[in-house]
């Protein structure tokens, strides 16, 4: 991962006018703490968290690269990370446990489900679903994409201009919507849904966009507990939450939901807030809607998944209660450092996770080892039967 020369000039300068520090002196800081870090951490990660401020670094601190090697090292088998992968199956999976999720309306692609879901096999279906079927407000995203890459959020089609409404104002023809999803996205599907609305306090905070809240699970043995939590909040000119199209991070209480500080971005320059730049409503105090029941449902959802005690929910708050986005087996733990301004993996925790993993390690080889004697068993079974040894002389 590359530094931006840019981002890191607007840090040093964010860094001088606040605290006095020159670049030499902050690169010193930076040198000291990398050889602890096991040079994980960016320069702008250690700027953006404000480190250069202690004079000794507690413990906990990780980068973003550090954050992703140590979630695959705690899920570590891949079959169970694959199943929260697969979107479909996944969100089968939920709905069929009674977890709100978001309907699905149409697919694009190799994949194909059965009706009422109605599965568009070439470009001409998509235009005809999005001209004629479609029920708006409507969201469509990869079903193997990252970083809500390639996404549209649609409040409607105007059959006049032959165009879509986009939630953020503006419109989009719908033969340049048609051309970005075939063929680039048949192989591995593209979804339609249902957008969600949200919650209508939530919304008239910050707009339509839905702003998700990330939480954070933790699964030792039968026992799921959240270790953190922050809120993606959306600007008006973004059709999903996501923090690198400009989007704003705010501190969770996990225990109350009240919000706490709010981050505008992610980078070294980024500031604070405690209002939206957009709508203006006060956010920094407020309370989530919905929040000891969408605890509860999450700490009940990652029950389920035994053997990946590590997971990050993306879940939106709309009227009636939450409503599940995805899951994530690489949930950011670094993210939620920025507006807490508190290290993640404190030893205890990184600990913990360390020892279940551990635990789990042990019972998968002690399952293969089971399943390679009983294979040996029933080989040399055949094999003895095949020979004839064993039988009776007289048979």
């Amino acid at each position: 991962m590359e530094e931006n020369p840019d981002t890191l000039a607007a840090g040093f300068r964010r860094i001088k006018a606040e605290d006095g520090m020159s670049r030499a002196r902050l690169l010193r800081a930076y040198a000291a703490y990398r050889p602890r870090d096991g040079h994980k951490m960016l320069l702008s990660e250690f700027m953006a968290l404000d480190l250069h401020r202690h004079d000794k670094v507690p413990e906990g601190y990780v980068g973003t690269r550090e954050a992703a090697e140590f979630a695959r090292r705690i899920n570590f088998q891949p079959h169970k990370r694959g199943l929260v992968a697969d979107k479909l199956l996944f969100d089968a999976a939920l709905r069929g446990l009674g977890f709100a999720v978001p309907p699905i309306q149409a697919i694009f692609g190799a994949k194909h489900l059965p009706p009422p879901v109605r599965s568009l096999g070439h470009k001409q279906a998509i235009g005809r679903f999005l001209r004629e079927e479609a029920r708006y407000p409507l969201f469509g995203k990869p079903l193997s994409g990252q970083n809500s890459t390639d996404i549209l959020s649609l409040d409607g089609y105007d059959a006049q201009s032959d165009r879509l409404r986009l939630v953020t104002g503006q419109s989009v023809a719908l033969s340049e919507a048609l051309d970005m999803i075939a063929p680039k996205h048949y192989r591995w599907g593209y979804l339609f849904q249902t957008r969600i609305r949200q919650h209508p306090a939530l919304e008239a905070a910050i707009g339509r966009t839905v702003g998700c809240v990330r939480i954070v699970t933790f699964l030792a043995g039968a026992e799921a507990r959240v270790i953190g939590a922050v809120w993606k909040i959306p600007r008006a000119h973004m059709p999903a939450d996501n923090l690198w199209r400009g989007g704003l991070l705010a501190e969770i209480d996990p225990d109350s939901g009240r919000i706490g500080r709010l981050r505008d971005g992610l980078g070294p320059a980024a500031g604070w807030l405690e209002r939206h730049p957009d709508t203006g409503a006060p956010l920094t105090g407020i309370t989530l809607p919905h929040w000891p029941r969408l605890t509860r449902r999450v700490t009940q959802a990652a029950g389920l998944l035994s053997g990946l005690p590590l997971v990050g929910w993306d879940v939106a708050l709309g009227p009636e209660g939450p409503v599940f986005i995805e899951a994530n087996t690489s949930p950011s733990l670094d993210l939620l450092q920025y507006p807490a301004r508190r290290p993640v993996l404190v030893p205890e925790l990184r600990q913990a996770m360390l020892a279940e993993a551990h635990r789990l390690r042990g019972l998968a080889n002690a399952d293969r080892a089971e399943r390679k004697r009983r294979l040996k068993t029933r080989i040399r079974t055949r094999l003895t039967g095949a020979l004839g040894f064993g039988r009776d002389r007289g048979e």
